[in-house]
């Protein structure tokens, strides 16, 4: 019989609980210090939503004036005028 069978099979089980105990003891770490930074960041985020919700305001009330602005492209009866 071949012991490094036996061998590599030993080692490929070290190897697969040591990254497991790796991944169990990191991963929640990693959530930790993601979920803080994002509640530190919150403030910051709270005035770039309201930066955003005014330019958006302004550019929808810019959007509307300009469509509802009549021109001969869409109106003739502004030629009729003209003529």
């Amino acid at each position: 019989m071949n012991t490094p069978d036996k061998n590599s099979s030993k080692r490929l089980a070290w190897i697969a609980a040591t990254l497991c105990i790796a991944c169990c003891a990191v991963t929640p770490l990693l959530l930790l210090i993601g979920i803080s930074s994002a509640v530190g960041l919150a403030i910051y985020f709270e005035y770039a939503a309201l930066g955003f919700f005014i330019a958006s305001l302004i550019i929808m009330s810019y959007l509307l004036f300009k469509n509802n602005k009549q021109s001969c492209k869409t109106n003739c009866s502004c030629k009729e005028l003209a003529d």
